[in-house]
């Protein structure tokens, strides 16, 4: 849980840092019967939505060098489109 939650400050951090401050990030944690567990961070900011995906990709990418390593986990990034 410590992991989880220095994780969501750190992409939070980056958010900030690379532009996109005030972004709602929101990770969610799935776990299966056999422990395994697979993460989905979630990410809306209106500039991130004015990115082609290029550069959306090359961000996603930024992002998932942030994720913890441990065994049996799958990290996943999903952008929101805002209005």
């Amino acid at each position: 849980l410590e992991k989880e939650r220095v994780l969501v400050q750190e992409t939070r951090a980056y958010l900030n840092k690379a532009g996109f401050c005030n972004s709602g990030v929101t990770l969610t944690r799935v776990v299966d019967e056999s422990g395994s567990r697979e993460y989905t961070m979630t990410i809306h900011h209106s500039k991130i939505n004015a990115l082609d995906e290029y550069a959306r990709e090359a961000l996603c990418k930024e992002l998932n060098s942030l994720s913890f390593v441990s065994a049996d986990c799958l990290f996943y990034h999903e952008f929101l489109a805002t209005e």
